[in-house]
Order: structure tokens, then C-alpha cells, then sequence
């Protein structure tokens, strides 16, 4: 339920801050669907370095060995990589956006000034 609340919420705030913008571009979509994957992937992060789903034989104190059950690493390794690289898009995505905003700027005012 914690997971579905979260998600939840994420999505209820880019709604709402998409629905107050007077207009909505492309990048605006994009950027909000970056964020809730981002959070998606962060969960699954979480949810891999929690789930304990493999055995581990271990020695205590007293030499008595029991199991003990630990994360999988690779489980945690492939989600942190997912959630690293879902990051990474939502950078080069505003990067992108920035750089082409730079463009158009230059071109109006070169525009301007030619006027």
C-alpha cells in the first residue's frame, strides 16, 4: 500500500502541475513520465535490498551455524543500474531541452536584431 500511495502521489502532482500550465509541450509529458519512472525504479531499488531471497550459512559466536537470509546482489546491482540510467535520461531529457530553448532564443533574437 506504502508503494501504491507513493506512486499515487507522484502521478497526482505532475497532473496537478501540468493542468495549472496554460500549455503543454511534449517535453512537459516526457519530463513527468521521467520523474514517475525514476520513482517507479527507485522502488524497485528498494524492494530488491529488501527482499531476502537468498540463503547464507553463517557461523555465530559460539561456532553454532545456522542460516541466514540476505538480498540477492545481483537483484540490487540490475535495479540500481535501471534506476541510475532512468536518472540519466531525465538529465539528458532536460539537457536536451535546454540546449534546444538556448537555440530558439539565439534564433529570435538574431531575428530581432535583423529586423
Amino acid at each position: 500500500m506504502a508503494t501504491q500511495n507513493k506512486i499515487r502521489k507522484q502521478m497526482q502532482e505532475q497532473l496537478d502541475l501540468l493542468k495549472n500550465q496554460e500549455s503543454v509541450s511534449e517535453y512537459d509529458v516526457e519530463l513527468a513520465n521521467s520523474k514517475l519512472l525514476i520513482l517507479q525504479k527507485q522502488i524497485a531499488l528498494e524492494d530488491a535490498q529488501q527482499n531476502k531471497n537468498q540463503m547464507q550459512l553463517r557461523r555465530d559466536s559460539q561456532g553454532n551455524y545456522r542460516y541466514v537470509y540476505r538480498a540477492s546482489q545481483n537483484d540490487i546491482a540490475k535495479a540500481r543500474q535501471e534506476y541510475i540510467e532512468a536518472v540519466q535520461d531525465a538529465y539528458e531529457l532536460t539537457k536536451e531541452q535546454r540546449q534546444k530553448t538556448a537555440e530558439e532564443l539565439g534564433n529570435t533574437l538574431k531575428d530581432y536584431a535583423d529586423e
